[in-house]
């Protein structure tokens, strides 16, 4: 079941980055991760808009947590 949800998730996600295009934005690193990701965001948020800016509210990177934030 667990392989099934996977792939269904990472489906829906593909099929949404396919559709919309967006430009994708990673940070990595140790530490300050949280800190760049909502300055990179109010930054650009003011260039073109909250509505086109897009930030995972509780910052998700493991297996189920990436896809769920595209969707």
């Amino acid at each position: 079941m667990h392989k099934i949800l996977l792939a269904f998730l990472a489906f829906l996600a593909r099929a949404l980055i396919t559709r919309h295009k967006p430009y994708v934005i990673g940070v990595t690193g140790t530490v300050g991760k949280t800190t760049v990701t909502t300055h990179i965001a109010r930054y650009l948020s003011h260039i073109y808009g909250e509505q086109n800016v897009m930030i995972s509210p509780y910052h998700y990177n493991g297996e189920y947590g990436l896809p769920l934030s595209i969707i």
